[in-house]
């Protein structure tokens, strides 16, 4: 293999990296977003509930 040979495959393989590496960061940004859209929606359910327990047991009421 020539210099200019080398160069090009080390490119080649630098490249690849590259779009490892991208691909990687997007999936993992993907994830987060994700993991933090799953979140706010139980969080938006969560809250009513405890506010009703809180209501009933402010008021002794049984639930």
């Amino acid at each position: 293999m020539t210099v200019k040979g080398n160069a090009a495959s080390t490119i080649g393989v630098s490249n690849k990296l590259l779009y490892f590496e991208n691909q990687h960061q997007s999936i993992h940004v993907a994830f987060n977003k994700q993991f933090e859209k799953t979140r706010s929606e139980h969080q938006i359910r969560l809250e009513p509930s405890i506010n009703v327990a809180r209501f009933l047991l402010e008021f002794g009421l049984s639930f």
